[in-house]
């Protein structure tokens, strides 16, 4: 998803370009049709058909990504929802992460299952469409992320960062569980060690 993001928003700047270019060679066809009466370039008619064809077909390829149908009329808001599809895909990253966080012991651990029925709200939230919250989850500003960072980048977080995420996560998800974060007895499924 992240390699199709990525060429929608190169091919959204290549056509921000064109438009540019097309722009001033419009404004310069309407300067010479005012002053000298001279006809359009045929040229220029096709680079705006052209134009106007890339953007649908911008516009279409979003919808995919999206699984919603665009209704963006302007480069600015395509750019919009590609920037809104980036962060619903960055915050289902942070929402699998913390997903998939366990337990060194084998036996359930109530704050991860409160953990893991937060996740399932959030992928709901995220589904839903462009908010705060997924906006906060792709900054890594939600508890969820802060969770996440800890647990994944602990060791290697200054001493205030540390502080910060852990006082965060304690106070969203308690003291049982940022104490056995802290301890080092949370980590990914499948990984030998918290970090």
């Amino acid at each position: 998803m992240t390699t199709t993001l990525e060429a929608l928003q190169y091919r959204l700047v290549e056509l921000r370009a064109f438009g540019q270019r097309l722009s001033e060679a419009m404004t310069q066809a309407a300067v010479e049709l005012r002053d000298h009466g001279l006809e359009v370039a045929p040229g220029l008619l096709a680079d705006m058909e052209r134009f106007r064809t890339d953007f649908r077909a911008l516009r279409d390829r979003i919808s995919v990504c999206r699984k919603s149908l665009s209704r963006a009329s302007s480069l600015d808001e395509l750019e919009r929802e590609l920037s809104q599809q980036a962060a619903a895909s960055v915050a289902l990253h942070v929402i699998d992460r913390a997903a998939a966080l366990r337990h060194r012991d084998p036996d359930s651990f109530a704050p991860l299952e409160r953990v893991a029925e937060e996740c399932d709200r959030l992928r709901d939230a995220v589904a839903a469409g462009p908010s705060d919250v997924v906006e906060a989850l792709a900054r890594g500003e939600h508890p969820l992320a802060m969770l996440v960072s800890l647990v994944t980048e602990g060791d290697r977080l200054s001493d205030d960062r540390w502080e910060q995420l852990h006082d965060a996560v304690t106070t969203r998800y308690g003291r049982e569980l940022a104490t056995a974060v802290a301890r080092g007895r949370v980590m990914l499924a499948g990984s030998t060690s918290a970090a």
